[in-house]
C-alpha cells in the first residue's frame, strides 16, 4: 500500500494469501484510498492458489478487477496483463 501511495503504477498484481496483509485486505484498502483521495481506481489482479467456486467472485466483491488461477499459464497472464495494461 506504501508503494503504490508513492508511486504511479499502471496496475497492481496481488497474491491473495501474502503474509502480512492479504491481497483481499489489501484491495480494501487502497479503494478506500482511492474513494478518499479522489483518485482514479487501478486495476488490481488477483494471483492466487486458491481455484475453488466462490474464490473468484470474492476477488471481485473486494474490489479486485481481475482474477488469474496458479499454477499460472504464460498465456493466461499475458491476456490479463494486456487487458488491464493497455
Amino acid at each position: 500500500i506504501q508503494q503504490w501511495q508513492q508511486s504511479s503504477y499502471k496496475l497492481i498484481l496481488t497474491d491473495c494469501h501474502m503474509p502480512l496483509i492479504d491481497g483481499y485486505d489489501m484491495t480494501r484498502n487502497i479503494r478506500a484510498l482511492e474513494a478518499e483521495q479522489n483518485r482514479e481506481p487501478i486495476p488490481i489482479i488477483a494471483i492466487t492458489g486458491a481455484a475453488m467456486s466462490g474464490d473468484e467472485k470474492h476477488c471481485f466483491d473486494v474490489g479486485m478487477n481481475d482474477f488469474v488461477s496458479k499454477p499460472m499459464q504464460i498465456s493466461d497472464l499475458k491476456a490479463v496483463l494486456k487487458k488491464w495494461y493497455e
